[in-house]
C-alpha cells in the first residue's frame, strides 16, 4: 500500500518529463544525405557531440538515425530527437 501512494506521488513528474520529448510528428524531417548538428537537447544528453556536424547515411532503428560526422571515420546511431538540419548556406 505504501509503494501504491509513492508511485502515486510521483505520477505526475513522470507525466510532465514524457511531455518534454518530442513526438514522431514534432521530429524534423531527416533523410539520407541531410546534412545534422545536435540539438540543445541532443548537446546536453551528449557533450562528446557538441559542435559537430555530419551527414545522415542511413536509418538505424525506426527512432534513430545512422549519422557520419565529418571528423569519424564510422557512422554512429543517433536518436532523431537529438538531431537538426544544419541550414543551408544563405539561410
Amino acid at each position: 500500500m505504501k509503494r501504491n501512494r509513492e508511485l502515486l506521488a510521483i505520477w505526475p513528474k513522470i507525466a510532465d518529463l514524457r511531455q518534454s520529448f518530442p513526438t514522431s510528428s514534432q521530429l524534423p524531417l531527416l533523410e539520407q544525405g541531410a546534412r545534422v548538428r545536435m540539438n540543445g537537447f541532443g548537446r546536453e544528453r551528449h557533450p562528446h557531440y557538441r559542435g559537430r556536424e555530419g551527414t545522415i547515411v542511413g536509418v538505424g532503428s525506426p527512432g534513430s538515425c545512422r549519422v557520419q560526422f565529418d571528423d569519424t571515420k564510422t557512422p554512429v546511431a543517433i536518436y532523431r530527437g537529438y538531431l537538426e538540419l544544419v541550414p543551408a548556406i544563405g539561410q
